[in-house]
């Protein structure tokens, strides 16, 4: 038996095409998703980073950020309320509260004002969600931008707000 020696990516693009690739492979997701997101890190990588010679990024330098290769963050723990309402810096807000990208509180329903809704994105991609199939990916559209094509292509979790018509929501949600 021959052991086989793997080449280490050219660049980060290359390493996150081998991570989507590795999370692909593994997902139960619905075909609708999977499409999107094959579809999404195909702009990435006809897009790449965007460089200060771009019009929206003139002024940002990303080189810092697109020289190195993040991987998803291991799910973090719960916060003490008295931890959230000290971040809240005094501000009479509605909070959701993710952790390593993770949704982790403010979803309790009881805490939250009548025709909000926050739910947790991936038990909806789990429950292949009509909703997020109308929604997800309509809005901040991958053709055209890096960063939400790279984000489209492997987010795993994030929150689904919903708001019913004709709702007024008194304070912010932060």
């Amino acid at each position: 038996m021959t052991e086989a020696v793997l080449a280490a990516p050219e660049s980060s693009v290359e390493a996150y095409r081998i991570n989507f690739e590795e999370s692909a492979r593994s997902s139960n997701e619905p075909a609708w998703l999977k499409e999107l997101r094959r579809s999404a890190m195909g702009n990435f990588e006809r897009l790449d980073f965007p460089t200060m010679k771009d019009e929206d990024w003139h002024f940002t330098n990303v080189g810092p950020i697109a020289e190195k290769v993040f991987v998803p963050a291991r799910a973090g723990g719960e916060v003490p309320k008295e931890v959230i309402d000290r971040l809240a810096l005094g501000q009479d807000s509605t909070r959701i509260v993710f952790v390593n990208g993770r949704l982790v509180s403010g979803a309790e329903q009881g805490e939250l004002p009548d025709g909000l809704t926050v739910v947790n994105l991936a038990q909806e991609i789990d429950a292949d969600s009509q909703l997020l199939q109308r929604h997800l990916g309509k809005l901040a559209m991958s053709e055209s931008a890096a960063f939400t094509a790279l984000n489209t292509a492997l987010a795993t979790d994030g929150a689904v707000i919903v708001i019913t018509a004709n709702t007024v929501i008194d304070k912010p949600v932060h």
